[in-house]
């Protein structure tokens, strides 16, 4: 989607400026005007076009909106309205003036910090708060509305400049999940933050969110993500287990008692967590009031000025070098016909993003990391990462001792390596594409192949699986056939998903039904009545 411009008018909101967006929504500050100059800013998400079609996700967006703008709590950001202009969706909700605790992580990060102890006991804390005030709501009958967040990650966790905590879409999960076209980093991309129920096709509740704040305490302690797989499916089939390690095995300065409150709200067993967010809630109070009795949303807000002023600085300096760099770049030197000044005669490394893939020029060598000449901003990944160099005629890669390490291929680097046109380079989350000399647009590794196997006792066979293949039945029942669907293998953007229907014959996932969307990885199997299915990737 394009962007709106900024100065625009988007139904009755003015756009002040872009903040950012993914796969579902940009975002934008806004302001609404009314009598004797009155202004009001809020942060509109405007869903992207392509969803406007999808009627399932939009009616389950209506719906949870109905229920969540109703939410009023000073730990959860408050929504105002949602509508329809020119057949986009959008959600008007209260701005923020400050950073997500993603952003507030690698800011500290990159000044070689990690976020203070108490910070994260009282960030966490407050997360609690706003979720306990959700999950107990309930309607003008007294109904409980069993409120379920679904998606709480570093990034839908907001601190404002004056150390206050916001929980950020509430709804949107649910509705993201009825929809085919929900994109990696969009709710269902983040199985880095499901609890091991969400990916197994469980039903989630609020225990399941309290898994979550689990995680982002972790990683927040820790500066690194709490879980190491190689791959997507390595990734699914670690949540599945949650055999999840002491945050004082990265950060032994962690004491003893928020190492055990961080692990309960991890535990791989339901009924072994915390049984409510209070409870997650009140034992923080505990340590803070032993561990810094005094700490407050003060101390918090100096941090965020800290890291949002050196965002502030990096972003001066950053753009100050570019317009160095484009002023040497004079009209003589840029002519197209020699091959000397035309770059894409050179080797070549492609950052591929959610956006698209930007290209870089290696010359004759190139740093990768945080503070490379090639920056990524990835708590993950160390201030000098990698290398890639010329040595010898060719280009090589090698790791320059970085503690989380350097993929090639899918594989970890133990020396360096001869790079080949088309190679794959993974660091921390940045996925890079190699490209020779000479060798413009090389072409990514042949695609995989995406086979469902069937199994009906001897009687085996298999079936290419498209964008969305259904799983009918029919069942001859005396003089009577009955058909129907037990639900669908959908490809979204971050792989194929077991999307389960209410039928007759149910899915079973490792001998439980599957009441919600399950992620497929490689081998992974399921069962609808005596036929057994298995995913696999050739």
């Amino acid at each position: 989607m394009s962007t709106l411009p900024v100065g625009s008018e988007f139904g009755n909101y003015h756009i002040v400026r872009h903040i950012g967006g993914g796969g579902m929504a940009q975002i934008y500050q806004a302001k609404t005007k009314g009598l004797a100059g009155f202004e009001k800013h809020l942060a509109l998400k405007v869903i992207n076009p392509e969803y406007a079609n999808e009627q399932r996700f939009i009616q389950m967006l209506i719906d949870e909106a109905k229920i969540t703008v109703g939410l009023s709590h000073v730990n959860i950001a408050q929504v105002f309205d949602l509508g329809q202009c020119n057949g986009i969706y959008y959600i008007a909700m209260e701005f923020v003036d400050g950073l997500d605790v993603l952003e507030l992580v690698n800011g500290l990060h990159n000044m070689g910090r990690r976020l203070p102890i108490e910070a994260v006991a009282y960030i966490g804390r407050q997360i609690c708060s706003g979720l306990h005030y959700a999950h107990t709501r309930k309607d003008a009958n007294g109904k409980p509305l069993n409120i379920v967040h679904r998606d709480i990650s570093p990034q839908n966790i907001l601190v404002s400049r004056a150390g206050e905590i916001k929980v950020v879409d509430f709804g949107i999960a649910k509705a993201a999940g009825m929809s085919s076209k929900t994109q990696a980093g969009v709710i269902k991309g983040k199985v880095n933050y499901m609890a091991p129920e969400q990916v197994m096709g469980q039903k989630a509740d609020r225990r399941t969110d309290i898994f979550s704040v689990g995680v982002v305490v972790w990683e927040s302690l820790t500066s690194q993500m709490v879980y190491s797989a190689d791959n997507m499916g390595e990734l699914v089939a670690a949540v599945r287990k949650a055999d999840i390690s002491p945050p004082s095995s990265v950060r032994p300065e962690i004491p003893p008692a928020l190492d055990q409150l961080v692990l309960k709200a991890l535990h791989p067993n339901t009924k072994e967590r915390f049984q409510s967010a209070h409870q997650f809630q009140v034992e923080l109070t505990k340590f803070l009031s032993t561990y810094a009795p005094d700490y407050s949303g003060s101390n918090l807000a100096a941090l965020v000025d800290e890291v949002l002023g050196q965002k502030g600085r990096h972003a001066k300096k950053q753009g100050a070098e570019k317009l160095g760099d484009a002023d040497l770049i004079s009209e003589e030197l840029q002519d197209h016909n020699s091959l000397i000044f035309s770059a894409a005669f050179e080797a070549q490394l492609i950052v591929v993003t959610e956006e698209g893939e930007e290209t870089h020029t290696i010359g004759e060598g190139v740093t990768l990391g945080r503070a490379g000449q090639l920056a990524i901003a990835d708590a993950r990944v160390s201030r000098q990462h990698a290398r890639v160099a010329q040595r010898d005629g060719n280009y090589i890669i090698e790791d320059l001792g970085s503690s989380n390490g350097t993929y090639l291929n899918e594989q970890r680097l133990d020396a360096p390596q001869v790079l080949r046109s088309g190679d794959q380079i993974r660091i921390g989350g940045c996925h890079l594409r190699f490209v020779a000399p000479g060798d413009e647009g090389a072409a990514a590794p042949r695609e995989p192949v995406f086979k469902l196997l069937f199994q009906q006792g001897e009687r085996r066979f298999e079936r290419v699986l498209n964008h969305d293949t259904p799983l009918t039945y029919e069942l001859q029942l005396g003089p009577v056939q009955l058909e129907g669907s037990s639900g669908h293998v959908m490809l979204k953007e971050d792989g194929y998903w077991l999307e389960p229907t209410r039928s007759r014959l149910a899915v079973k996932v490792q001998g439980t039904h599957a009441t919600g969307p399950v992620r497929l990885s490689n081998g992974d199997s399921f069962e609808i009545g005596d036929i057994t299915f298995t995913f696999r990737e050739e």
